[in-house]
């Protein structure tokens, strides 16, 4: 039996905007980006299964059911009568095993796209991220077809769950739509964004200008993720990855402007030693037991990607910046 939440199959609602009611299931719904994609997902009057491992609530919404996809399949019943598969789940930027990896985001997302597909499922779209297209070469914008060899296990990992569900679903009833965004912020300080909004906070010297990363709003990554499913423009995506930025080269030096003016404080002027900077991000190298430097390459190395394909495609385009979102909390790794 179907959860009772859900609207039975055979019934068609319509959503806030007076399209059709899409059902959806979401995996990962505990999380940042799947959270707040269930929440949209509701306001619009869609019908939401979220799914995490631990399962629980949410604040607003139905419960969250806990399936393990590690360990577990789908219970079939959650997929009955599902338009769209928003899958999130995975294990993200933490220091686990490479054997985890491999389980949980690419075994379990291919096991995962054969039981939607054997449902029924009419769209399964895999949120991946840049870190598939492993680490930039130069300063130039990358856009998807610019891969280089991953040298993490994360990036791997996402790079070869794309391979293996483009083998499994190309050509047949069930569309894919694959989403690389970039760093997300929008939401509880993390990584680098975190580190920079305390120097900022310590009164630290500014940084230097140089290097630059991509970045997209966690509001303006979850508007494109809730227009997939009604999208026409999505068929023409199907199996080819789309990344998501908002346009914006964010340096070192413009986070930690950022960061001071969202504390109430004027940017400082000029600029600080890269030697300092340079022994900053070696210590959290050291504090964090990271390969001396790690920190150094993420703060002023260059990571930029382009949107061209998915912005030539349909009318979304990125309505937020760092600087409209920083008075809150921002930034979430991706």
């Amino acid at each position: 039996m179907a959860p009772r939440f859900c609207v039975p199959a055979t019934r068609r609602i319509l959503a806030a905007d007076g399209g059709a009611a899409v059902r959806a299931v979401v995996t990962g719904a505990t999380g940042l980006i799947g959270r707040e994609l269930t929440r949209q997902l509701l306001v619009r009057g869609d019908d939401v299964i979220p799914v995490s491992r631990n399962g629980g609530s949410l604040p607003a919404g139905p419960r969250v059911q806990a399936v393990d996809l590690e360990r577990a399949s789908m219970p079939r019943e959650l997929l009955a009568g599902v338009d769209t598969l928003y899958h999130l789940a995975g294990v993200a930027h933490q220091q686990a095993r490479e054997a985890r990896y491999q389980r949980l985001n690419v075994d379990a997302t291919v096991t995962l796209a054969r039981e939607a597909l054997s449902a029924g499922v009419r769209t399964f779209v895999f949120v991946s991220s840049v870190k598939a297209m492993g680490p930039a070469r130069d300063e130039r914008p990358r856009d998807e077809s610019d891969l280089s060899h991953c040298v993490d296990a994360y990036g791997a990992s996402k790079r070869a769950a794309e391979a293996a569900l483009c083998e499994l679903l190309d050509g047949g009833p069930m569309r894919l739509v694959i989403i690389r965004p970039a760093l997300v912020y929008g939401g509880p300080l993390r990584g680098n964004l975190r580190w920079m909004r305390l120097a900022a906070r310590l009164g630290l010297p500014r940084p230097p200008e140089r290097g630059g990363r991509s970045m997209i709003g966690l509001a303006d990554l979850v508007d494109l993720l809730c227009r997939l499913p009604r999208e026409p423009w999505s068929d023409d995506a199907a199996s080819s990855p789309l990344i998501v930025t908002d346009g914006e080269c964010y340096s070192s030096q413009r986070i930690h402007d950022s960061m001071r003016i969202a504390g109430g404080r004027s940017p400082r002027r000029g600029r600080g030693s890269l030697v300092f900077w340079w022994l900053a991000a070696l210590g959290l190298d050291v504090l964090l037991r990271q390969r001396p430097g790690t920190h150094f390459r993420k703060l002023f190395g260059w990571e930029r990607y382009t949107s061209r394909r998915l912005l030539a495609l349909g009318d979304w385009r990125p309505r937020e910046t760092l600087e409209s979102t920083v008075g809150g909390e921002t930034g979430a790794p991706r």
